[in-house]
């Protein structure tokens, strides 16, 4: 599907197959705010692709074959959202601060087993890290406390949430599903988000 509309500030290049990304075509497009490049089959983008998105608000690069994102991608100075779920992504690149306005994230669907140390994102509200290869929870994700929906689904190897995770006062929502070995916080606290962080932010307290 090719839908170009400069009035919404739209580009829709969705499920052409695409191998590459040429930047030639970024280049006609600086207005475009929401572009979407899911369901193609693009293995790596541009180490300048940040050069002509500076507007860019919502970025859909979803069902691709990614391996890994230029930190560019992450560094969008209006990015609000940024879907790279259902690729082959094995690394997150080290940047030393993420997109000020960044609010959605999703993850999932990848071959990720660490996230970066630091992950500054100072505006992040929504995480998505479900169906990857994570064996704990990334220790860069307890600094995230702006974070009101986390999902860590479908990571099996997951067996504790760590007690810094109490920190993450604002999460009202949590997603633990397919976590089959997870025995701490113990099961009958699991089942509410706000259960499970108090629990945590107590343990946490208490090492202190």
């Amino acid at each position: 599907r090719i839908d170009v509309n400069e009035n919404e500030r739209t580009v829709y290049w969705h499920g052409l197959r695409l191998l590459e990304l040429d930047i030639s075509w970024l280049q006609k497009i600086p207005w475009v705010e929401r572009l979407r490049l899911a369901r193609n089959a693009l293995k790596v983008l541009p180490q300048d692709t940040g050069l002509y998105l500076k507007q860019v608000i919502k970025l859909d690069l979803q069902h691709n074959e990614l391996v890994t994102v230029p930190r560019c991608i992450l560094e969008l100075p209006a990015l609000q959202e940024l879907n790279l779920s259902h690729n082959r992504l094995t690394k997150i690149p080290d940047v030393p601060q993420w997109s000020p306005n960044l609010t959605v994230l999703d993850l999932s669907h990848n071959l990720l087993s660490s996230l970066p140390r630091s992950v500054n994102a100072p505006a992040l509200r929504y995480l998505n890290i479900g169906s990857n290869e994570f064996h704990q929870v990334p220790p860069s994700i307890c600094s995230l406390v702006t974070l009101v929906s986390l999902d860590l689904s479908e990571n099996p190897d997951i067996q504790a949430l760590p007690a810094e995770m109490g920190k993450l006062s604002a999460l009202t929502k949590l997603n633990l599903k397919g976590l089959k070995d997870l025995s701490d916080p113990p099961k009958h606290l699991q089942r509410e988000c706000g259960d499970c962080i108090s629990y945590l932010n107590s343990k946490l307290c208490n090492s202190q």
